[in-house]
């Protein structure tokens, strides 16, 4: 009996030691994981306490911007009120162009011409009129006027058209000849005509006679009188004959120009005839666009010829004064103009 009891408390002591093992090492095992997750609760803590200082940061940050886009914003309304207020203050732009009409027979140098002394390209070649003639559009200003009364500043432009392919020499005539006129009719009214032949094709180095004889034939009186009709002279106020590559002739500058003229006296006499029959004022000008001789007086001319009395600025009559109106090689002649409001004005 005694030996059954000693085994049941020994059974029983075991039993407790081992529960107080198992409950020993349970609670070591818990302590462990509480350890642990009061470490990671501190450096939560810690994340989120550098959090709430980045966000603080960023709030200051962000009203410190908010207040310089305030400040910006006001500087932008001052400057754009004042921006306002010049713009108010200075005068409307407006634009008045002024037609001048190139024509000569291909080859003759009317590109080379146009480009020297009428300003960059600004309609390209594929441009066309009614009937389709293909042409080239060259533009200069000459003069920006103000009018202090109406506050609007008007800008003065000459607009230089030519046929892109009038025709070859021999074929200058008949269609090529109906399509300058239609070109002169069509769009705006031509305000200006330039003429333009030669002294010789490509590559001559003296007057070529034939070349000559073939452009005063295309230009005949009665193709003259179909490009200066009556519709034309109505808007037209100046015609201007260009002999080209005056360089061909030799001696001396007044020597040239008195050949060059002989070589189309036919053409200056017919010209002279239908310009008076029209009403319009005719000048030949003897020049090379190849060297740019005598080149520059045609934008003199046209803009003291086309424009109105109150289209010359500072700037345009210091050129007309400074400009001579040169009637040769050499031979210089200052003399009076008469701009289209009848005002004499000498150059």
């Amino acid at each position: 009996m005694d030996v059954e009891l000693v085994i049941v408390l020994g059974l029983l002591a075991a039993a407790l030691l081992a529960a107080t093992f198992v409950l020993a090492w349970r609670f070591s095992s818990v302590r462990r994981r509480l350890h642990d997750a009061l470490g990671r609760l501190k450096d939560a803590r810690g994340r989120i306490e550098d959090t709430g200082r980045e966000l603080l940061a960023a709030q200051t940050e962000s009203r410190r911007c908010a207040e310089q886009l305030d400040l910006v914003r006001e500087q932008l309304q001052v400057e754009n009120q004042r921006i306002r207020t010049e713009l108010d203050r200075r005068p409307r732009l407006e634009r008045r162009a002024y037609r001048v009409m190139a024509l000569g027979a291909g080859g003759s140098g009317k590109t080379s011409l146009t480009l020297r002394w009428a300003g960059p390209l600004v309609k390209p070649a594929g441009a066309s009129c009614p009937r389709g003639e293909r042409y080239e559009r060259h533009e200069r200003t000459v003069s920006l006027t103000r009018s202090r009364d109406t506050n609007v500043a008007v800008e003065h432009v000459l607009q230089i058209d030519h046929l892109s392919h009038l025709g070859h020499l021999g074929h200058l005539g008949g269609a090529q000849l109906e399509d300058a006129a239609a070109l002169l009719a069509c769009e705006s009214p031509v305000h200006g005509i330039l003429l333009v032949v030669d002294l010789g094709g490509d590559g001559a180095e003296a007057v070529d006679e034939a070349r000559v004889a073939r452009q005063g034939e295309a230009f005949s009186a009665a193709a003259l009188r179909r490009l200066l009709s009556a519709e034309v002279a109505r808007g037209c106020r100046t015609v201007v004959l260009f002999i080209n590559k005056s360089d061909l002739l030799p001696g001396t500058p007044a020597e040239a120009e008195a050949r060059a003229r002989r070589h189309y006296q036919r053409l200056i006499a017919e010209l002279e005839a239908c310009c008076a029959r029209g009403g319009l004022s005719l000048t030949v000008v003897v020049g090379s666009a190849l060297s740019g001789h005598n080149v520059h007086l045609l934008s003199e001319h046209f803009a003291s010829n086309i424009l109105p009395a109150g289209a010359f600025d500072e700037k345009l009559l210091k050129r007309l004064r400074r400009e001579t109106e040169v009637l040769g090689f050499g031979r210089v002649k200052r003399t009076p103009l008469r701009t289209r409001s009848g005002r004499l004005m000498t150059i």
